[in-house]
C-alpha cells in the first residue's frame, strides 16, 4: 500500500506523518487510499491501548490440562504513563496576556470547554501514542468551541515542504446504517478553505456537502511528544512483555510446588480396602488406592531392594527464585530508566524532602521540558484559531500583536517556607509579576493576585483618603 501511495499524488507516509504536495487535489479515492494508509496506524493505537488498559498478551507453551501457564499481568505501564502524566500536567495551565479584555474572553472559552480536562487528555494521548489532535469549531449557537480527537478517527497531511505546514485533516468514524446494518464511513475534510462532508453509503467514497471555513486554517491541530512522535509505552512494551512472563513463570512454578507430589518408597499401606491380594506372589494397590493417590498428588511405589529404606518426601524440581528475582528487578529498572520515571517505592518519604524529590524528577523534567515546548507550539496554534474565530463575530476588536503566553506548573511537593524566602529575597529587584510566580504553590493564579493586590491597595488609598478628610472637617 505504501508504494501505490507514493505512486499517487506523490504521498509519503513515514513515522505517523502523511506528507502531500501543496497543489494535491482531493478527490475521492486519494481520500480512501489514506484511510487504508490509516488502518496500519490504528493497528498500532490499540496495541498501545491494550498496554495501557493491561490487556497484554502472555506467551503460555505447552497448556494442558496437568501443565497450566498461570498469567499474572503488573501493569507497570499504565502506572508510567499516569506518574508521567499527573506530574506534566496534573496543575493546570495558565494564560498569561497584556490585552486583560482578550484574556478574559479566552478564558470564559476555557471554562466552557473544561480546558483543564481536554488538555490532560491531549497530554495523556501524546504519552500514549506518541501525538495527539484538537479541534476547534462553532457550535450551533454560533460559540467558539474546541475538543480532544480520538487519534483513530484523525488522518492529519502536511505539505511536502520544507515548512511542513498543514494541509488538510480527515476526521471520520465507522457507522452502522440502521436499516441496511451496514458498516459505512463518514466524516469531514478540513482545508484551510472549506469543510467537506463525504461518505461511502454507496460503496466509494463521495463528496455531500461543502462549506466555507471561517478559521483560514486547518481548524484541528497536531500535538507531538517528541520530534519522533514516540509515546512513553513504544520503549517499554518488550519489557511490558518480559516482566509478565516472569512474574507468570514464577506464580506457575508456585503452584506447581503447591501441587506437588509426595513420594512414598518402601511403606506398605496395608489397609485391605487398598490392597490387591488376588496374586500369592506380589501385593500391589488395588484401582482405588491408585486412583486415591492420583487425586491426592502421590506416588506410591510399595517395594523395594532388601536393605533400601523407605523414604517419605516431596518430588520437587531445582528452584532458581534468587536469579528470576534478580532479572524481574532489572527489568523493572530498565523500564523507569528508560522512562526517566523514579520509582517512587524506593523513595522513604517519612525521610525525603521536597528538594530530594525534585532531584529525584530531575531526568524526568528533561523530557518534559521538550514535551512543554511542542505543547505551547500546539496551544497558540489552538488559541490563534479562537482568536480568529472571536474576532470574526466581533467579540474581540483588536487581537493583532497581542502575545498570549502559557505557564506550566510541575505537579511536585513543594517547600513552601524555601519558596517563600527565596521570593522575598528577590522581591527587591524583581517585578511583582515574577516574585508571584516563584510560589506557585501559594499564588496559583498571578493575574488574579496581582488584581487582589492592586484593589487592596486602592481601598487603603481610599480609606486613607476618608480618614483625613474626616479629620480636617473635625
Amino acid at each position: 500500500m505504501l508504494a501505490k501511495l507514493k505512486k499517487l499524488k506523490g504521498v509519503i507516509f513515514l513515522e505517523k506523518v502523511f506528507k502531500l504536495p501543496i497543489d494535491t487535489e482531493i478527490d475521492g479515492r486519494l481520500v480512501n487510499l489514506l484511510i487504508s494508509k490509516h488502518n496500519e496506524l490504528i493497528e498500532f493505537y490499540q496495541k498501545m491501548d491494550r498496554y495501557y488498559k493491561g490487556k497484554h498478551e502472555i506467551v503460555a507453551p505447552n497448556n494442558s490440562e496437568y501443565n497450566k501457564t498461570i498469567e499474572v499481568i503488573s501493569n507497570r505501564t499504565k502506572y508510567i504513563v499516569d506518574i508521567y502524566n499527573g506530574y506534566f500536567l496534573g496543575s493546570p495551565i495558565k494564560l498569561k496576556c497584556d490585552d486583560d479584555n482578550l484574556l478574559n474572553e479566552l478564558e470564559a472559552v476555557d471554562k466552557v470547554n473544561q480546558a483543564n480536562q481536554v488538555n490532560r487528555v491531549i497530554s495523556k494521548n501524546m504519552a500514549k501514542y506518541g501525538h495527539a489532535f484538537d479541534l476547534v469549531f462553532y457550535d450551533d449557537q454560533a460559540n467558539v468551541n474546541y475538543t480532544y480527537l480520538d487519534n483513530k478517527e484523525v488522518i492529519y497531511v502536511y505539505d511536502n515542504t520544507i515548512l511542513e505546514r498543514p494541509l488538510f485533516a480527515i476526521h471520520y468514524t465507522k457507522v452502522k446504517d440502521i436499516i441496511s446494518y451496514r458498516d459505512y464511513l463518514t466524516g469531514t475534510i478540513y482545508t484551510k478553505d472549506e469543510r467537506i462532508l463525504f461518505d461511502d453509503k454507496k460503496g466509494a467514497i463521495s463528496f455531500n456537502e461543502m462549506f466555507p471555513n471561517p478559521f483560514k486554517e486547518v481548524p484541528i491541530t497536531e500535538y507531538i511528544e517528541n520530534d519522533e512522535r514516540m509515546g512513553a509505552i513504544e520503549p517499554l512494551a518488550s519489557l511490558q512483555d518480559g516482566y509478565n512472563q516472569g512474574l507468570s513463570d514464577k506464580a506457575t512454578a508456585n503452584s506447581y510446588f503447591a501441587d506437588c507430589y509426595l513420594k512414598i518408597v518402601g511403606v506398605d499401606l496395608d489397609e485391605e480396602d487398598y490392597t490387591d491380594t488376588t496374586d500369592e506372589h506380589e501385593i500391589r494397590p488395588n484401582n482405588q488406592l491408585v486412583a486415591d493417590l492420583k487425586q491426592e498428588r502421590v506416588i506410591y511405589i510399595p517395594r523395594v531392594q532388601d536393605g533400601a529404606q523407605p523414604q517419605i518426601d516431596f518430588l520437587a524440581k531445582p528452584s532458581n527464585d534468587n536469579g528470576e528475582e534478580n532479572l524481574l528487578n532489572r527489568i523493572k529498572d530498565d523500564m523507569h530508566t528508560i522512562s526517566h520515571i523514579p520509582d517512587f517505592k524506593d523513595l522513604s518519604f517519612s525521610n525525603t524532602s521536597a528538594e530530594a524529590i525534585r532531584l529525584a524528577m530531575w531526568d524526568l523534567d528533561n523530557v518534559c521540558m521538550e514535551k512543554e515546548d511542542n505543547f505551547k507550539e500546539g496551544l497558540s496554534r489552538r488559541y490563534d484559531l479562537i482568536c480568529v474565530g472571536k474576532n470574526n463575530m466581533k467579540l474581540v476588536n483588536e487581537i493583532n500583536g497581542v502575545e498570549i503566553d502559557f505557564i506550566f506548573t510541575r505537579n511536585i511537593p513543594q517547600n513552601v517556607t524555601a519558596e517563600l524566602d527565596n521570593a522575598i529575597k528577590a522581591r527587591t529587584f524583581l517585578s511583582q509579576e515574577t516574585v508571584l510566580g516563584m510560589v506557585p504553590s501559594i499564588v496559583p493564579d498571578i493575574n488574579s493576585e496581582i488584581k487582589r493586590i492592586e484593589q487592596e491597595a486602592e481601598k487603603h488609598v481610599n480609606n486613607m483618603f476618608s480618614n483625613e478628610v474626616e479629620e480636617h472637617e473635625h
